[in-house]
């Protein structure tokens, strides 16, 4: 594994800030599990690594009448899966997250990392698509993000500056 330089932003702003200043070569850690492999098999190059899991509130999950279900970004497939909320409402959501490669991967793996991958065993993305989901990352437009997640096979055009929350 190359040596690159660790990064703990305590505010969305600030991770922000940071994908944007150092470019490239930054990515953000929130679960790890696809990244980690792929640094240690050399298929990304990195040269800072962004652990965002002390933002607060980013562990969160939420359900309203009015809003439906909200999940941060360092939500994990286990805890969805586990999620009073997702059982009543979502059971497609449910059964896709129980479904998720082992327990151990799913409660390390988030959700968001997941969607973000874009890999064809993306397993949240159809029960997602198919409630109608879509995902909100500060400072850009809400629906904008929902459309442009998804570009293709490993494809994510998430701005540099952008951090789905």
């Amino acid at each position: 594994m190359r040596r690159f330089d660790y990064h703990e932003p305590t505010t969305l702003e600030e991770a922000s800030r940071l994908m944007t200043t150092l470019g490239e070569g930054a990515f953000l850690l929130a679960g790890g599990t696809d990244l980690f492999v792929e640094i240690r098999e050399r298929l990304r190059s990195m040269s800072h690594l962004i652990n965002i899991k002390r933002v607060p509130g980013l562990d969160r999950i939420d359900w309203s009448e009015a809003e439906g279900l909200r999940f941060g970004a360092l939500v994990t497939a286990g805890q969805l899966e586990a999620s009073p909320h997702v059982a009543a409402r979502y059971p497609n959501l449910q059964t896709a997250m129980r479904a998720l490669a082992s327990i151990q991967v799913r409660n390390r793996a988030t959700v968001i990392g997941n969607i973000c991958r874009a890999s064809p065993s993306a397993d949240s993305i159809p029960p997602l698509i198919a409630d109608g989901a879509s995902s909100e990352c500060p400072g850009a437009d809400k629906a904008q993000i929902a459309m442009r997640v998804g570009a293709g096979l490993f494809c994510c055009t998430v701005r540099a500056s952008e951090v789905i929350v």
